[in-house]
């Protein structure tokens, strides 16, 4: 059985919104993550392993999200009781308690996301994406060059990628990791430059989509329906 582009797209983009915007609920991020169990199975688990990648390229992005809202959120002490004030040096409970949530909201994300481009190629992401622009074309949105951007920008991630990857495995290990950092970005932001120089033009073409079957409209109605419930 295979899963419409678009019912892919509308399906990620509720899934997301439901748990950006939903207030501190474990119960809502537990159904995200059974949502994506499933969505694996139905994919394949062999997914698991780009995610797993991406999840770690960013941990210190979800570890610095977390620890903002240890102690930027107000509420009681770690090791305090009711009424005491605060040190500075000491992280509320509340913040813990949001700080883990938020950085488990964007793990989903990720994971959801890495789903779809592991599930779908470029030109189902770019044929989606324009048709579900197209009303906002009434209103004079430019949704085939939108759709054209998000392609030759899905392009040069994947160029960019090999390039960090090609100066990340030839760095001088002996250095200290800072200036391992700093060298291997001045490359890559050189290699960048020389790669958007020499880089040949080529046609991007939008391809229509075959009508979404009747029946998957469930799948995005019923993931609305999931987070509206919980």
């Amino acid at each position: 059985m295979r899963i419409h582009p678009l019912t892919c797209i509308l399906s990620f983009l509720l899934f997301s919104t439901s748990l950006a915007l939903n207030p501190l609920s474990f119960s809502t991020l537990g159904a995200g993550f059974l949502l994506l169990a499933f969505g694996y199975l139905l994919a394949g688990v062999g997914h698991l392993s780009a995610a797993w990648h991406r999840i770690r390229r960013l941990r210190w992005f979800f570890l610095s999200i977390a620890l903002f809202y240890f102690w930027a959120t107000p509420g009681i002490g770690l090791f305090s009781v009711q009424g005491e004030d605060v040190p500075w040096w000491m992280p509320t409970l509340s913040g813990i308690q949001a700080g883990c949530y938020r950085a488990l909201v964007l793990v989903a994300i990720m994971m959801g996301a890495n789903l779809v481009l592991g599930y779908l190629d470029r030109g189902q992401i770019v044929s989606a994406i324009s048709r579900l622009l197209r009303p906002l074309g009434w209103l004079g949105f430019p949704h085939e060059r939108f759709s054209v951007r998000v392609s030759l920008t899905l392009d040069a991630l994947t160029s960019v990628q090999l390039l960090a990857d090609h100066e990340l495995a030839n760095r001088d290990r002996g250095a200290h990791p800072l200036m391992q950092m700093g060298r291997v970005s001045a490359r890559v932001f050189h290699d960048v430059m020389l790669h958007s120089n020499t880089a040949p033009c080529r046609a991007v073409e939008i391809h229509p989509l075959a009508p979404m079957p009747v029946w998957q409209w469930g799948l995005p109605i019923a993931v609305a329906i999931l987070f509206r419930v919980i």
